[in-house]
């Protein structure tokens, strides 16, 4: 499949929309992240009205994933780690929409018929050495140049964390 990043953080709306014009994603995957981006749920409006199934994953979707799906704008989630799942999901979907394969992906939420909303048990990868570098080739890394304070790349190398902080999601994302 063909791949493009979009990095708000250092582009604005404007290329944002070139960007779904002429690349016309078959898929959108977003990290839903609310505070981060207020409007977040616009941009991901533009990119349906053009015709790109949405995606979205992070800790959000993970804790409460049935509170968005509902709402509409969002066709599909991806609870837990989906590193390895959401390729996996991606090629089972585009190549049989109408099949049930990709029902069955971990971490899947998605909207069945009735407007049921089913989610599947979150993903989890088991050797984190499986999981590939990131592909720093998509991203415009100099453009990071010119305010080192939007230089934000989170890279989670480890799993979970030694403490329990109260206002973190952290300890409430059950990872087997």
């Amino acid at each position: 499949f063909d791949t493009k990043v979009h990095d708000m953080r250092v582009k604005n709306k404007e290329s944002y929309k070139e960007t779904i014009d002429n690349f016309k994603p078959d898929y959108l995957g977003v990290y839903l992240s609310i505070p981060l981006n207020p409007t977040m749920f616009e941009d991901i409006k533009y990119a349906k009205s053009k015709g790109a199934k949405i995606i979205a994953g992070g800790s959000e979707i993970t804790l409460i994933g049935e509170k968005f799906l509902p709402k509409g704008e969002l066709d599909f989630t991806m609870g837990g780690e989906a590193d390895l799942i959401f390729a996996d999901f991606i090629e089972k979907h585009h190549n049989n929409p109408d099949g049930d394969l990709w029902k069955y992906c971990p971490g899947l939420g998605y909207k069945g018929s009735g407007g049921k909303i089913y989610f599947n048990q979150n993903g989890t990868v088991k050797n984190l050495d499986e999981i590939p570098f990131p592909a720093w080739a998509l991203f415009n890394l100099k453009a990071y140049n010119s305010n080192v304070s939007k230089i934000k790349f989170p890279v989670v190398s480890s799993r979970s964390c030694p403490f329990a902080c109260t206002y973190c999601v952290i300890p409430t994302i059950s990872l087997e």
